[in-house]
Parts: structure tokens; C-alpha cells; sequence
């Protein structure tokens, strides 16, 4: 599971700072370990202090295009 985390969060911050050919790396892997992978699910099992981080977070996965 640690090494799923590891891909999302590249995936986020590589989709955040236009570098989607690195996040589309990241989300194959993710997608091939998680099939019926949802960023909104995982929004869900998630802890940020603030709610902004983690719609930022989410809003990268989507960016990246893991399937809401």
C-alpha cells in the first residue's frame, strides 16, 4: 500500500505543476494495482488539518486522470 501512496502523491503534485506525462506514469501504475481506484473514495481515508489541502490533493489526481 505505501508504494500506491508514493503514486498518488507524485501524481497530484506532478499534475499540479503541469508535468502531466509524469503524472500519466503515475496513474498507470496506480490503475494497475487499483483497478476500480476513485479519488473521491480515497478522499475519504485521507487526514489534512485543512479541508483545502485535501481538495487540492483530490484535484490533482483528477488533473492527473485517476477516475473520480
Amino acid at each position: 500500500m505505501w508504494f500506491l501512496q508514493a503514486h498518488l502523491l507524485l501524481a497530484a503534485a506532478d499534475a499540479q505543476t503541469g508535468q502531466l506525462d509524469n503524472a500519466g506514469s503515475h496513474t498507470s501504475v496506480i490503475l494497475r494495482a487499483r483497478p476500480s481506484f476513485s479519488a473521491e473514495r480515497w478522499r475519504d481515508h485521507i487526514v489534512y488539518i485543512r479541508d483545502e489541502d485535501r481538495d487540492h490533493l483530490v484535484d490533482g489526481l483528477r488533473k492527473a486522470g485517476l477516475p473520480e
